[in-house]
């Protein structure tokens, strides 16, 4: 049976988004993945704000969308930077953590705000603009994963590529261990 893919780019709300039209009856991997996770990634736009009555819990939803966002990064790497996930995982959290410590001194330690000793309001700032960096970081990475698609001409011919390559290093380490 054929399976014809093909990709549309659009914009909506500021994310790219991958439209995959197909003809047949079995849905691939990779473009399921890609669906799931860009649905996750819209769900922690709507994670629902509570009515606080204390800062904490202000902070505490904040937090919440923010690893909401992490989570759904780590996964879009684990399966689209497969070979190099640890490295890509490791760099996408300590961005996370620069992210933090960039709006905390930005918001909290200023000469100014040492002074007038501000404190938890800008402490929820800091975090706020946090969370929207950290959902423009995984952002970056899913408009990375589209570009590539893009470049294939489908999500097809991308794994296809990928899996050729790698079928190549397979037989290359099998060639070296037989000639070694």
């Amino acid at each position: 049976m054929r399976f014809c893919f093909f990709v549309v780019i659009m914009f909506v709300g500021g994310l790219s988004i991958v439209s995959l039209a197909m003809a047949g009856e079995q849905n691939n991997s990779y473009e399921n993945k890609l669906r799931v996770l860009e649905q996750e990634y819209h769900s922690c736009q709507n994670i629902p704000e509570g009515e606080y009555e204390t800062q904490a819990e202000i902070n505490n939803d904040l937090y919440r969308r923010a690893d909401c966002y992490q989570s759904v990064g780590r996964r879009l790497i684990q399966t689209f930077y497969r070979k190099q996930a640890d490295f890509v995982l490791k760099t996408f959290d300590q961005s996370i953590e620069l992210i933090y410590a960039m709006h905390h001194d930005w918001q909290q330690k200023s000469d100014y705000d040492l002074a007038l000793q501000r404190g938890s309001l800008y402490h929820t700032t800091a975090i706020a603009n946090a969370v929207a960096d950290i959902e423009n970081l995984v952002k970056r990475y899913f408009d990375a994963v589209y570009v590539e698609i893009s470049e294939a001409g489908s999500i097809k011919a991308w794994q296809k590529t990928v899996f050729d390559h790698d079928l190549f290093e397979e037989n290359e380490l099998k060639a070296e261990q037989e000639h070694g």
